[in-house]
């Protein structure tokens, strides 16, 4: 097994959610192929889902890679469960910066910085049309973000 991935739990639950995948990762530039590969094994994400999960669960980890590294114990847990018929993912971790992008993380028109050549905010805006809710929560023990579809 990858050494970046250690699944925490898969299957079928019988209370609130009716099926969760539950993986923790090493947040690094190779743990997203490994995250790939998780969520392509995850028996309960439609087919017309999965392309819409991927997205934007990637576009996540990627925003964790390039705005919240150092995490605390280099790793993130992310779970993706249904309840009620709907696809959520979760993704549990902590970042001494975490706290201060949560706050830039708005609701607002990506904007073109000149001296990075590059655009911020196009990825989060992507995540927001290819889901239904996504929200960030800082926290003292754990952050988070939770996309749901």
């Amino acid at each position: 097994m990858d050494r970046t991935m250690t699944p925490v739990f898969s299957g079928t639950l019988s209370r609130r959610r009716s099926a969760e995948a539950t993986i923790r990762l090493i947040v690094e530039k190779s743990g997203v192929f490994a995250f790939e590969r998780f969520l392509d094994r995850i028996d309960f994400v439609l087919p017309s889902e999965r392309l819409r999960l991927k997205l934007a669960a990637c576009e996540i980890y990627d925003n964790l890679l390039r705005h919240a590294v150092p995490l605390v114990d280099g790793t993130a847990v992310i779970r993706v469960s249904r309840r009620n018929g709907t696809l959520y993912v979760g993704f549990h971790f902590k970042s001494p910066s975490f706290a201060a992008y949560s706050l830039r993380t708005g609701d607002h028109d990506p904007v073109f910085d000149r001296t990075s050549r590059r655009w911020h905010g196009m990825g989060l805006r992507m995540v927001r049309k290819l889901s239904t809710s996504l929200v960030f929560r800082a926290g003292e023990l754990c952050d988070r973000v939770f996309i749901r579809f």
